[in-house]
């Protein structure tokens, strides 16, 4: 995980697990993604009290790298 995304996950109090946890719960918004070719996207969008985080995952093989994390909430991360 690059370091903007390590601080964008702190800055809204989300930890390794509560990450995964809420990739368990997240919605896969398929219309938005890109699921053809050998490198696929996927559009997902989690529900964190109070906010929904729209995130963007590439898929390469098994390697899946969060390459976008919107909110609504604003977070002094490096780009």
């Amino acid at each position: 995980m690059s370091g903007k995304n390590a601080c964008l996950l702190a800055c809204h109090d989300l930890d390794i697990k509560g990450f995964k946890d809420a990739l368990e719960e997240a919605k896969v918004d398929l219309s938005n993604s890109q699921t053809h070719g050998q490198i696929k996207e996927y559009a997902l969008s989690v529900y964190h009290a109070p906010d929904v985080i729209d995130m963007r995952f590439s898929l390469n093989d098994s390697i899946a790298t969060l390459v976008e994390f919107k909110s609504p909430k604003q977070c002094d991360c490096p780009e």
